[in-house]
């Protein structure tokens, strides 16, 4: 499953060493954390709303520190663009259900015939997010230990001993059937894997200088001084890219207005409406 890549908003505070989007807590994660981050990523999965929308309304309605939400929101989009390998894991093991998680009960093993058939049986965004914590964030047992539920260290534990499974094209592109069958006859499977990296990779954030205020090599001194390492963006020559996504609201730049957050490819259209002289409508989502 592909979700659509998400709006870059400000995330950072000064004197605080920004972590990078992807960066798991590195002193243990906490259960209320990881609850909300279950959460948050079961309203994603109901695609009622559009992934951004549904996150939105989410975080109005559960008040969160920066920190929090950069978590939670990164950790329901890794889901959602690794969906259908995280399904096929989930599916080779044995079934978290939150029934069976009474105090002290360990999962039971899914029925030999529902195991062969991936899919087949329900599978919970919590199941999906514990996966994607472990395998691809790469969280260690250690710091999921303290938020797991009785059973659930087993379960992970389980699914790390089974061997891996033989992935279709679909699977390994974390694409739709559908999708792959209508692509399929256009591009090669290379060439859909690299199509599948791109789109699966989280988007940086892009920032644009107010040359009004200030020059670019001045804000890069400014938020490195801070420990936010920004380097020019390739084509935009107000862009900044940042490798991590700190939260920016606080910081001084971007109180007195020396930065915004604006994505290098909404910079492409006024640039080429001033070499032409021409006027120009942008419209964004």
């Amino acid at each position: 499953m592909i979700a659509r890549k998400q709006r870059t908003d400000p995330r950072g505070q000064k004197g605080q060493k920004p972590a990078g989007d992807d960066a798991p807590p590195t002193d243990g994660l906490a259960a209320d954390l990881l609850n909300a981050a279950v959460a948050a990523t079961a309203q994603l999965l109901t695609f009622n709303l559009a992934a951004d929308a549904a996150l939105s309304a989410f975080f109005r309605a559960r008040k969160s520190g920066a920190k929090d939400r950069a978590f939670i929101a990164e950790t329901a989009y890794a889901v959602l663009r690794r969906k259908r390998l995280l399904e096929r894991l989930a599916a080779c093991g044995p079934n978290l259900e939150p029934s069976f998680l009474a105090p002290g009960a360990t999962p039971k093993r899914a029925r030999s015939d529902v195991t062969k058939t991936p899919g087949a049986r329900r599978i919970s965004p919590r199941e999906l997010v514990l996966l994607s914590l472990s395998r691809v964030r790469g969280m260690s047992q250690r710091q999921l230990e303290g938020a797991l539920l009785p059973g659930e260290a087993e379960w992970l534990a389980d699914i790390r001993r089974q061997p891996e499974p033989e992935l279709t094209l679909a699977e390994q592109l974390d694409f739709p059937d559908w999708l792959v069958e209508r692509l399929a006859p256009r591009m090669s499977a290379e060439e859909l894997l690299a199509l599948a990296r791109a789109l699966n990779t989280p988007a940086p954030l892009d920032l644009r200088v107010n040359t009004l205020k200030a020059e670019r090599d001045g804000v890069i001194k400014r938020l490195a001084a801070d420990g936010i390492v920004a380097t020019p963006c390739p084509y935009s020559p107000l862009g900044l890219r940042l490798k991590t996504k700190p939260y920016l609201q606080k910081h001084p730049a971007y109180l007195d207005g020396s930065i915004e957050v604006q994505d290098e490819g909404s910079r492409f259209g006024p640039q080429a409406a001033n070499r032409s002289s021409k006027r120009f409508l942008r419209s964004t989502a």
